[in-house]
């Protein structure tokens, strides 16, 4: 196997080399505000449509405390917490859920 050489070869494709903690932050803030957004859409589902869905026990606990809140204040941080029980969730799980969501939209 030949070794890489500077001076005449292109520097290796490797995208982890590539980003910068900036690109890092970045992209959390980004899957977070997804999530954040994925919490709303939840919440405006109705009871029907998200006895469908087969959320996790912790999913649905978060979702229907989240739910019984009516106060500003108070239902943010409820929503902040059933945004880190989706945090919790699989990928796959979350991708699923959106199609769902945006499904019944």
């Amino acid at each position: 196997m030949a070794k890489y050489d500077p001076r005449y070869d292109e520097p290796p494709e490797d995208p982890r080399d590539l980003s910068s903690r900036t690109d890092a932050r970045r992209e959390r803030k980004r899957a977070e505000a997804h999530l954040l957004e994925t919490a709303e859409r939840l919440v405006a589902l109705s009871d029907r449509v998200v006895e469908k869905l087969e959320l996790p026990e912790h999913l649905a606990e978060a979702l229907h405390e989240t739910r019984r809140i009516k106060s500003g204040p108070a239902r943010n941080r409820a929503l902040r917490s059933l945004r880190i029980a989706l945090r919790a969730c699989e990928p796959e799980f979350l991708q699923r859920l959106d199609r769902a969501i945006e499904a019944h939209r």
